[in-house]
């Protein structure tokens, strides 16, 4: 499935600038079809894996842990 920037830009919350300029920066995958970007949900899910993050605490963070 090839999803269109602003389709990528809606599910996301994110505006169709921020997905162009990830995919120029070389984070996101995309290919151009005829003048106009399209992202893989291939390419979106492992940009998504590789930008994920946690909100586990550090050791610091816990009382009696310093």
């Amino acid at each position: 499935m090839l999803l269109k920037i602003k389709e990528v830009a809606e599910r996301f919350q994110t505006t169709p600038r921020t997905v162009r300029q990830e995919i120029k920066k070389g984070n996101l995958s995309a290919i151009k079809i005829g003048g106009a970007w399209r992202v893989s949900a291939d390419s979106l899910e492992l940009y998504l894996h590789e930008n994920e993050t946690t909100n586990k605490p550090t050791l610091g963070g816990l009382p009696g842990c310093e």
